[in-house]
């Protein structure tokens, strides 16, 4: 469930980081109707979520323009940065696959691949409703610039409370190297109903196929951490790694 435009994908779950211009897509805006209401639930969410430590440990200030996610060159000491992260396909069906578009650059480079995750809270009461929607391994990790489209499967509604289902949740993009998890890109997400006669009035039993979500892309929640890029027991990377050959990083114009 991995999408890479011209890119050849290596199995298991492991594709080529390739450098390509960045284009210019402008995201999905909220509905002026579901805002007033949207921002209640983020009121209530927030003070379920202040004790989940795993989600959001600490809120960095970001830029913002056009609903896209600009992190700029703030690691000025990290191996990568990420530099921008645009949700695709947003708004969409609750059972439509997720889509980001990822750009990052090495400014070092790595002899393991990159491990970018895609985690959905089904609850924030409770970790144990938390869903690993994708896992995936980009490499290899050269000097340079890249882009690639991360593609994942929705959450299994059955395995979300059903009183979960309608309302605001937080959505979890991580990326970690050799199990060190560097940054944390986190969004609310909002899910209800298309149609307004069943938003004003709710079957007993959600109906997921008529469910639609809203991420809420201009206003991520972005955690750092510092982590040691070249571990001195770093070892070479194993023989049974996959590897393909790319074309030389081209600087990406922002």
């Amino acid at each position: 469930s991995f999408l890479c435009s011209s890119f050849a994908v290596c199995w298991p779950k492991r594709v080529p980081a390739r450098a390509a211009p960045l284009p210019c897509i402008p995201s999905s805006s909220l509905p002026a109707q579901l805002l007033c209401s949207l921002l209640l639930d983020l009121g209530s969410l927030s003070l379920s979520l202040l004790w989940r430590s795993s989600l959001f440990l600490r809120f960095e200030v970001v830029n913002l323009v056009q609903g896209e996610l600009f992190l700029g060159n703030t690691q000025k000491m990290s191996a990568v940065n990420v530099t921008n992260v645009m949700v695709l396909d947003n708004p969409a069906m609750f059972l439509n696959p997720f889509q980001f578009e990822i750009s990052y650059e090495c400014v070092l480079p790595l002899k393991e691949d990159l491990e970018w995750k895609l985690i959905y809270v089904g609850s924030a009461e409770d970790e144990k409703y938390d869903q690993l929607l994708e896992s995936v391994l980009v490499g290899p990790v050269n000097v340079g610039n890249y882009r690639f489209i991360f593609q994942a499967d929705p959450p299994d509604p059955t395995k979300i409370p059903e009183e979960d289902i309608i309302g605001v949740t937080v959505l979890l993009l991580t990326c970690s190297y050799m199990g060190q998890e560097f940054i944390r890109v986190g969004y609310y997400v909002n899910n209800d109903y298309f149609e307004e006669q069943l938003r004003e009035e709710p079957p007993a039993r959600v109906l997921v196929d008529r469910v639609q979500r809203n991420i809420l892309a201009d206003k991520p929640r972005v955690t750092k951490f510092p982590i040691e890029f070249h571990p001195p027991h770093l070892a070479s990377p194993s023989p049974s790694t996959v590897t393909v050959d790319i074309t030389e990083p081209a600087i990406a114009t922002f």
